[in-house]
């Protein structure tokens, strides 16, 4: 990654610090409330957190009357947290605004004030209650015509961009959005570039979430002949050979170089526009991914390293030089940061 390690050259870089989950739900909620899961009860798949910490996120606590506070998110269940701090939030950038192709068909435009009701609600009728490993069916005769349409929709999406994508277009598994990181990049750096007073933005990228799919020029670069450790495997394991998982790594090596692509032209911009001297920027992630022991990616009842150790990256207004923390660290601390940041004024 070779922009992020530019940036980090003129950043404070965090070598342990652990995210508040091992998943979108819990990590994401735990960073923006500075609050960990047995508090703000953000433990399963599309959770929200509770009442008393809707007013108390890292929105809030940003004065609104200085700070315009804007949001952007690919990720859904991100997006149900965001919706649910809407009202401390001057701008959440719908997602679909930013993307090729979007499934859903009611959630966002018919019931917008019920927003994450109804998101479920129509994600259960088109698609069923989905478990670990089983997935009940919906209406039978909705859910089969939803998922023909929706199937021959991302083909047609993805057949127009082939050649740069051989793999498919950026989503995530089960995911109802596919779309371009570069287009979402964009409205990041014209958001920022336009911006008239003091901002506070929470931008939150999927990829490099699974499935891995990268832009052409990535693919292959690591075959290079290396290979991990081996080590035995866990109780938990998935079953996934050591040699599948080597594939897997090399993807997410490959996905994660196309995300460090677009990551530098976003950071040339603010180099360009003056703004690294007057900005603080916040790199971190809401969990990690797993490729050994068994065991793919992050949906597993194990927290190993890979899962829980992530990321974090602070480049302090107009900072020139590296300073590396090597004291634990973990996402619950993001919030007071900001405060901090925030008392020493825009």
């Amino acid at each position: 990654m070779p922009n992020l390690e530019r940036f980090a050259e003129k950043s404070t870089v965090y070598h342990r610090h652990y995210a508040g989950g091992s998943y979108t739900s819990p990590g994401t909620a735990s960073l923006l409330t500075g609050t960990y899961p047995w508090t703000n009860r953000a433990f399963h798949l599309y959770s929200t957190v509770v009442k008393e910490l809707e007013s108390r996120s890292i929105f809030n606590i940003v004065p609104g009357e200085i700070y315009q506070r804007l949001s952007f998110t690919h990720n859904y269940l991100a997006s149900i947290l965001l919706h649910q701090f809407s009202d401390d939030l001057d701008l959440i950038k719908n997602t679909k605004d930013l993307c090729l192709f979007n499934e859903y068909l009611l959630a966002d435009s018919i019931f917008e004030n019920d927003r994450n009701a109804a998101f479920l609600g129509e994600r259960t009728v088109t698609r069923g209650q989905q478990g670990h490993d089983i997935q009940l069916p919906s209406s039978t005769f909705l859910s089969a015509f939803h998922r023909v349409w929706r199937e021959r929709s991302r083909q047609d999406v993805d057949e127009q961009y082939r050649e740069l994508f051989p793999r498919g277009l950026p989503s995530a598994n089960g995911s109802p959005f596919i779309f371009l990181l570069e287009d979402a990049i964009d409205w990041v750096r014209e958001s920022i570039c336009c911006s008239t007073t003091p901002f506070l933005g929470y931008f939150h990228f999927l990829p490099p979430h699974e499935p891995y799919h990268t832009r052409k020029e990535f693919i292959r670069m690591f075959r290079d002949g290396w290979a991990p450790v081996s080590k035995p495997e866990h109780i938990f394991s998935d079953g996934i050979s050591e040699k599948d998982l080597q594939v897997k790594r090399r993807w997410y090596d490959e996905y994660i170089a196309y995300v460090d692509a677009e990551f530098g032209r976003l950071i040339d911009t603010l180099e360009q526009q003056g703004l690294m001297q007057n900005t603080h920027i916040i790199v971190t992630s809401d969990h990690g991914e797993m490729f050994e022991r068994g065991i793919l990616e992050h949906i597993t009842p194990t927290l190993f390293e890979p899962i829980a150790r992530v990321p974090l990256v602070i480049h302090h207004a107009g900072q020139t030089k590296r300073e590396d923390i090597n004291i634990p660290t973990n996402a619950v601390d993001v919030l007071p940061t900001v405060i901090n940041m925030a008392k020493k004024g825009p």
